[in-house]
């Protein structure tokens, strides 16, 4: 019973909805052909007036205009051909189509007549009674009838010209009357005849001009304007015809609308009853039971103790919604035992946290007295361990003194010292490096003088070995780096004299490039004993070195000389990776940013 209403008042909204489209559609239509007739009239006004216009001036613009107001209102014409309301007034608008091609067709004639009339007008002012007057002085007239004659004459081109100009017919009867005058006292002479045909010639000229005045003007004046007027006509035709159209079907929407309007009070009146009617019935059915079982809900959840669930007996949905809550006061009492024993994790949680803490604390403690220490014992050992390098190396600028075996002693001490004093700053750096207090001044700098002074420092090196020295720059010599010059000679120093220290003959070679705009690439290379594919993962680490067997030909480092380039590398926002065959060689890649943003120091 309640669907009956809404089905009801579902049916009239659709029937309302499809008749108010409907209206809408048939409104815009007769919209539209008002909207074409009106600009139809009033192109059609526009253009009988510039036909005025082009009659009176012979304005270029007027034809002009006229002729895209015929293209505009023929266009016009087709839009209201296609309307498919207007089908069967056909005949109204083939007539209008009709009137527009015949105005068309007469506008032509008129731009034909009155180019034809400037012609004749041009050919009848050059031909004046001046030409006429020499052939007058010869007749054998008395001098005052030869004036009369030039007088007439001169009076009749006055009067034609005047009618040129504002066309009154009191001209024309004048210039007939003046041309008559002189014939006839050439005639009563008995004068020539030739004088006599050419001021006929003369007046046909005249008159021949004033009919062609008068054809177009009369075209424009009652032709074409009848043509505009019945175009009017038609036009105001479906004009009414629109309005009328309009209003009827308006009126056929209203009473649509109106008798909608009562099936949609009916369909009220009764769905109100039942809205009144129903909501007793489901009170009692539904509402209530579900107001018990809501308050049992809520006491649950304020974590309240019920003994018992209302309507559980119940094989309803009243009765599925009875065992849900009692489901729910299941859940609730294992919510709250899980909660007690979250809390107690969550204490348990604090105190570990609390403790890591600490632990942190003291790690962190532990680590900044390391590197004190480290920093205060490696001032402590090159201070002295310099004085030994300083005086060995004084020593041995005295030969003389001494003999082989003593100088081959203090060039022992002078190397090992040296070795020492490099394994000292390594030891330093690394600590520096894991404290993060390793500190880079950025500056720009030319990357080839660098380069130079790297390779003059281990020139003496790569000499003592007999290994040749390949140096490549393909960037500028002017090419400006930004970094740190200090650092980037101790990564490329670290490099190269790894690649001497294990190349016993064949050459060492520094190749620089420029693969992008942003970065520089060096490539340090040798032909020297290379590494096994099973340590290139131990390159980089720590204290790491190679076989023994390597070590027992080539000697011990402190295997920290790859850690730091890798350490210092990444400071520089560079990357560093190798490649090598065994027996083969070695390659290590250093890719350097050209410019380094002082924020990613």
């Amino acid at each position: 019973m309640l669907t009956l209403p809404l089905l009801l008042l579902g049916f009239s909204s659709y029937s309302t909805h499809k008749d108010f489209n409907q209206a809408t559609v048939n409104a815009n239509a007769q919209a539209n052909i008002l909207m074409l007739t009106t600009l139809l009239q009033h192109d059609v006004i526009d253009l009988q007036r510039n036909a005025f216009i082009y009659k009176d001036s012979a304005s270029h613009s007027a034809a002009k205009k006229i002729t895209a107001l015929h293209i505009r209102l023929d266009t016009t014409l087709k839009k209201l051909q296609a309307i498919e309301s207007l089908h069967s007034h056909h005949e109204n608008l083939n007539s209008m189509k009709n009137h527009l091609n015949d105005y068309k067709i007469n506008f032509n004639t008129v731009v034909d007549n009155r180019t034809r009339l400037e012609v004749l007008v041009k050919k009848y002012i050059s031909n004046t009674p001046e030409a006429l007057a020499l052939k007058i002085q010869a007749l054998s007239l008395s001098a005052s009838q030869k004036q009369t004659i030039k007088n007439l004459l001169e009076q009749a081109q006055s009067h034609s010209l005047s009618y040129l100009l504002n066309n009154y017919q009191t001209h024309l009867t004048h210039f007939k009357k003046n041309i008559s005058e002189a014939i006839k006292i050439l005639k009563i002479n008995n004068q020539k005849t030739i004088l006599i045909d050419q001021i006929n010639s003369h007046q046909k000229d005249f008159l021949n001009i004033v009919n062609l005045k008068r054809n177009y003007t009369y075209l424009i004046s009652v032709v074409m304007a009848g043509s505009a007027r019945e175009i009017l006509y038609f036009s105001d035709t479906l004009s009414e015809l629109s309005k009328k159209t309009s209003k009827s079907q308006q009126k056929r929407t209203t009473d649509k609308v109106n008798n909608q309007k009562n099936i949609i009070f009916y369909a009220v009146t009764f769905g109100i009853f039942m809205a009144l009617i129903t909501p007793l019935y489901f009170f009692w059915l539904i509402i209530k039971p579900i107001q018990k079982i809501t308050h049992v809900l809520t006491e649950l959840s304020k974590g309240k103790d019920i003994e018992r669930i209302p309507g559980l007996e119940r094989g309803d949905e009243i009765g599925l919604l009875a065992k849900s809550a009692d489901i729910f006061k299941a859940k609730n009492e294992q919510t709250t035992d899980l909660l007690q024993q979250a809390e107690n994790s969550i204490t348990v949680q604090q105190k570990l946290n609390k403790e890591l803490s600490e632990a942190k604390h003291q790690a962190e403690k532990s680590l900044s007295v390391k590197s004190d220490f480290l920093a205060n014992m490696s001032h402590e050992l090159r201070t002295p361990l310099n004085s030994v390098i300083g005086y060995t190396v004084r020593l041995l600028k005295k030969t003389d003194d001494f003999n082989t075996r003593q100088i081959s002693s203090l060039n022992a001490i002078e190397r090992n010292g040296k070795h020492l004093l490099a394994m000292i700053n390594d030891i330093l750096d690394l600590s520096k490096i894991e404290a993060d207090k390793l500190e880079l001044r950025f500056e720009n700098f030319v990357l080839h003088n660098l380069c130079e002074n790297v390779i003059d420092q281990l020139q003496a090196s790569y000499e003592a070995k007999n290994l040749e020295f390949i140096f490549e720059f393909s960037p500028p010599k002017d090419f400006i780096v930004t970094s740190d010059p200090i650092r980037l000679s101790q990564v490329l120093i670290n490099l190269i004299s790894n690649a001497i220290k294990y190349t016993e003959q064949g050459w060492v070679k520094l190749s620089i490039s420029q693969p992008d705009s942003q970065y520089i690439k060096f490539i340090i290379s040798d032909s020297g004993i290379g590494i096994k594919k099973e340590d290139m993962h131990r390159l980089f680490k720590r204290f790491e070195q190679l076989d023994s067997d390597t070590r027992f030909h080539i000697g011990h480092g402190t295997g920290l000389g790859l850690a730091i380039v890798d350490n210092v590398s990444r400071l520089l926002g560079a990357s560093v990776s190798a490649s090598s065959e065994y027996n083969q060689g070695s390659s290590f890649t250093v890719i350097l940013p050209i410019t380094h943003l002082a924020s990613s120091t």
